[in-house]
């Protein structure tokens, strides 16, 4: 009897390990995608993708990669540029981590027509966003030259104007001045990407030095195998 409850204890003290990084993953999502930036008008004279984690757990990004694909493209395509060759992609070195309710900027494509410079980026993708029509995902593995649908490791996705790699329904086109604003300070995820966004407002663009989201840290995402456990076992 007292190795069935052994083995009991030890099994929940798996499950809420693992319940743990399940949700802390499950808790980070795309906050903003520009791709106006140095274009006529442009607020930034940079690109940018923010990711905000919405868990009241750090989050290990570790290898993980956000990929930009075009409208009706692949993920992580290449292009060149000056004779070398980049992708359209940035993977996270080890030991990155995103506190709880924070967040990472990763900085785009610079232009020259207009616009001021980004708050820091923590990170840069050398891709040069389109500012009305594309996709951004996040994945625990990078999917180079992958099609949209036959991604790994998928953590979340926007589809924006006509992208087609979305969670159920594209949000609206962006433009020189509009970024998509994911609603409710960042916290909204009901895995429908039109319903989760705003795509008339301006960039407002956070990086690791901004410190953590105010709203998210009032409410932080529920760890969801507590209650289960405690319903169980109570």
């Amino acid at each position: 009897m007292r190795k069935l409850a052994t083995i009991l204890v030890a099994t929940a003290a798996l499950a809420l390990v693992a319940g743990s990084a399940m949700a802390a993953g499950q808790a980070l999502r795309i906050s903003q995608v520009y791709g106006g930036g140095g274009n006529t008008g442009a607020q930034y004279n940079q690109d940018f993708i923010e990711i905000l984690n919405a868990s009241g757990l750090p989050v290990d990004i570790s290898n993980w990669a956000v990929e930009y694909a075009s409208a009706s493209g692949s993920w992580g395509t290449s292009f060149v540029s000056g004779g070398a060759t980049f992708w359209n992609y940035v993977v996270f070195p080890a030991g990155t981590v995103i506190p709880p309710c924070g967040y990472i900027l990763i900085g785009g494509a610079t232009g020259t027509t207009s616009g001021g410079p980004l708050p820091t980026p923590d990170f840069s993708i050398p891709t040069n966003l389109s500012a009305t029509n594309g996709n951004v995902g996040i994945f625990t593995q990078v999917n180079p030259l992958t099609a949209c649908g036959s991604e790994v490791g998928l953590v979340d996705k926007v589809g924006y104007g006509t992208g087609a790699c979305y969670e159920f329904h594209s949000c609206g086109a962006l433009s020189n001045t509009t970024a998509a604003i994911r609603n409710n300070c960042g916290l909204d995820d009901t895995d429908n990407n039109l319903n989760d966004f705003t795509t008339t407002g301006p960039p407002v663009p956070h990086n690791t030095a901004s410190g953590q989201s105010t709203c998210c840290l009032a409410t932080p995402n529920a760890h969801p195998s507590w209650g289960k456990l405690k319903s169980i076992y109570r």
